[in-house]
């Protein structure tokens, strides 16, 4: 006598049980681990495609971003060229034009110049003049006076007085530094 179950497997009297769910079991499992790790590899793949994606797409927009960022870079720098270039035309011919007016201005001023010089040239002369003639009333008023005192002229005897009186400034400085030094001296020997 066999038995047969409802999910195919045969029974028999003698106690060995075949097909069914558990033979088809071990079959399956047999084929099925292969394909199961060849299928675990695929998922692990797709997986690893599927991370990389989602990364690539975290970054898109930043990257969309970015390049739009470059974009209004390159418009900014070709107006900023265009800016550059329209201010140094624009200077150099105002250079230019400062450039001429100054020169007029020289070629104008050059004349006036020379009469300037002409005229400072004359005034010394004749101040040199001047002075010969105060000079010379200088001397007759002081001639005594000089001859008294061993000078040929005024101006020698005031020059002479103006030295000695420098000298003499110099000296009492000297002095007065000398002086201090040494009560800075005794005050600090005295500590």
């Amino acid at each position: 006598r066999k038995a047969v179950s409802l999910d195919g497997t045969l029974y028999n009297k003698s106690g060995t049980i075949s097909g069914g769910a558990s033979d088809l079991k071990a079959k399956a499992k047999r084929w099925d681990e292969k394909q199961v790790e060849t299928l675990r590899r695929q998922r692990d793949r797709y997986l690893e495609q599927i991370k990389e994606l989602v990364v690539i797409r975290r970054k898109s927009p930043e990257l969309q971003t970015l390049q739009s960022q470059i974009i209004g870079l390159e418009t900014r720098l070709k107006y900023s060229k265009k800016d550059r270039e329209h201010t140094c035309d624009k200077q150099l011919a105002q250079n230019e034009k400062n450039d001429q007016l100054i020169s007029r201005e020289l070629q104008e001023i050059e004349p006036r110049m020379i009469n300037i010089q002409s005229s400072i040239d004359t005034r010394a002369r004749e101040m040199a003049k001047l002075e010969t003639k105060i000079n010379k009333v200088e001397d007759e008023v002081f001639r005594d006076f000089c001859r008294t005192i061993g000078v040929s002229n005024i101006r020698q005897y005031e020059e002479k007085q103006l030295r000695s009186q420098q000298e003499r400034k110099q000296k009492r400085l000297e002095f007065a530094n000398q002086v201090s030094r040494l009560e800075n001296q005794l005050a600090y020997e005295r500590k």
